[in-house]
């Protein structure tokens, strides 16, 4: 069975340093140690440019070389993404534009100018069909999305393109949550797992963060060793799967992201998590962030625009079910913070202080009152993965 495994690094330019230092040592030094150690291993990989700058801050030059050795022999694959992981699918074109550039930038300052970045990586999964529009237009080859991409009852194919020819790879839903709920505890069963549900299939290709092994799922990062070595199966970057003579499939994606579990949000509100139409508390930090993309920038403020339109705001202002109401502080200061420094009015910004000020009293107001409590109960059902339903076009 031929097998790519696409991994995401990502900590958000808010980030604290210690929490850097800890999912270095635990997850992102391991895996690239087991890389180094094992000439076959081989993985395709989003490092996005927030992560890369908080590690040479911090002193983690010698992981980043070790990146780019591996780049060199080939084991690892880079891919094309937003520099500090925003959710483009709610950004201005102009914006999208800019962060996607931004990444290749520094991927190209850290991997040298000869990089070549075929495939592309939209932050959380999370596609419409005119952010796709968009990376075509900007050279890129293939997109790797969720399996609640496809459109349409079609049965498998190796290979599916649009009508212009931009590729698209879909990640295995069921090996994936196999990993990342850690029902997969060691290499045989996800050998066994792999065998049992690929039937026909040539290749899957299976997509999760990379934190999920030693940080998330301490000791887990011995299974990616163990995955790296195996001879039952054969690892290749996402573009090396084209080397297997794939024969096309015509598809149009559809609007998509890879954390919905139940199979009917999946399909018809794939964005909830960033964007719910019930939650009061998204509806006013989309409302910040359109007032800071359509503030009059100089240099210094559009660049602490693209700090601060990192996705993890949103997520974590969910309660369905996660929640952190620093992340959700820091997002919108740093939003706000674009406004200020920008050229725009005293009134435009006097608004853009009262909305900051109504979505922090807002994340308080849902904690003392109980109202985020509740949204995380109801929500936990849909933690429970329904296996049956998972299996859709996987």
């Amino acid at each position: 069975m031929h097998i790519a495994l696409f991994l995401h690094f990502y900590q958000p330019p808010v980030q604290k340093k210690d929490v850097i230092i800890r999912v270095v040592q635990e997850s992102y030094a391991p895996i690239i140690d087991g890389l180094l150690k094992d000439p076959e291993g081989k993985i395709t990989l989003n490092i996005t440019g927030s992560l890369l700058l908080h590690l040479e801050k911090y002193g983690y030059d010698k992981l980043i070389d070790n990146i780019a050795v591996l780049v060199n022999r080939g084991q690892i694959e880079l891919v094309g993404s937003s520099v500090h992981h925003a959710f483009l699918p709610k950004l201005p074109k102009d914006q999208i534009i800019r962060q996607i550039r931004l990444h290749e930038e520094l991927l190209h300052k850290y991997f040298g100018n000869e990089l070549k970045i075929r495939g592309f990586f939209p932050p959380e999964m999370a596609f419409t069909p005119q952010l796709g529009n968009i990376v075509q237009e900007l050279g890129y080859e293939w997109i790797i999305l969720d399996t609640y991409a496809k459109r349409g009852a079609h049965g498998y194919a190796p290979l599916y393109q649009n009508k212009k020819g931009m590729k698209f790879f879909f990640r295995n839903r069921l090996i994936s949550y196999g990993l990342v709920t850690e029902e997969l505890k060691n290499e045989s069963m996800f050998i066994d797992m792999i065998n049992r549900i690929s039937q026909d299939r040539l290749y899957q290709v299976i997509g999760l963060d990379g934190e999920t092994f030693g940080h998330h799922r301490p000791g887990y990062e011995s299974i990616l060793a163990k995955i790296y070595h195996s001879r039952k199966i054969k690892l290749h970057t996402i573009s090396g799967l084209e080397d297997l003579d794939l024969k096309p499939y015509i598809i149009q994606p559809r609007k998509s992201s890879w954390t919905i579990l139940d199979a009917t949000r999946s399909v018809q509100q794939p964005f909830i998590r960033w964007n719910d139409p019930d939650n009061e508390i998204h509806h006013k930090q989309w409302q910040l962030t359109e007032m800071a993309c359509k503030s009059p920038h100089d240099d210094k403020s559009q660049k602490r625009l693209d700090r601060a339109l990192f996705s993890c705001q949103y997520w974590w202002a969910c309660a369905r079910p996660w929640w952190h109401v620093e992340m959700i502080e820091a997002g919108a200061h740093a939003l706000l913070n674009t406004i200020i420094y920008s050229h725009a009015t005293a009134r435009y910004k006097h608004k853009a202080v009262d909305l900051y000020h109504d979505i922090v009293a807002t994340a308080f107001e849902w904690m003392r009152t109980g109202k985020m409590q509740r949204r995380v109960d109801v929500e936990h059902e849909y933690l429970q993965i329904d296996k049956s339903k998972l299996r859709v076009n996987i």
